[in-house]
């Protein structure tokens, strides 16, 4: 049962940040690009990153890095000030370490 609230909990939350990077970068990402990403377990920023430079290969990666803290920022007000790009995706936007283990 755990498994399926994190993976939920994940796509969640995977989502609001990518259509706040749409919306800043002007870029459009496919739903079967970002369902097949989000699907991954230990889906991260890095993830997310890598996901709009394959949508939009003009975005430098710096501009994609920034875009996805913004949008974190923005949609996770409460998550760290710079969040860790390689941290599980519940973990680097929430100061208090998720707990997943399954």
């Amino acid at each position: 049962m755990r498994r399926s609230v994190d993976e939920v909990a994940i796509f969640s939350s995977a989502l609001p940040i990518i259509m706040h990077v749409e919306k800043h970068l002007g870029i459009t990402i496919t739903d079967e690009s970002a369902e097949e990403v989000c699907a991954r377990n230990e889906l991260t920023l890095t993830d997310l990153a890598a996901l709009v430079r394959r949508a939009s290969p003009s975005v430098s990666p710096t501009l994609a890095d920034e875009a996805i803290v913004s949008a974190v920022r923005s949609e996770f007000p409460r998550a760290p000030e710079l969040p860790d790009f390689t941290a599980p995706l519940l973990d680097a936007i929430s100061k208090q370490p998720h707990y997943g283990g399954y």
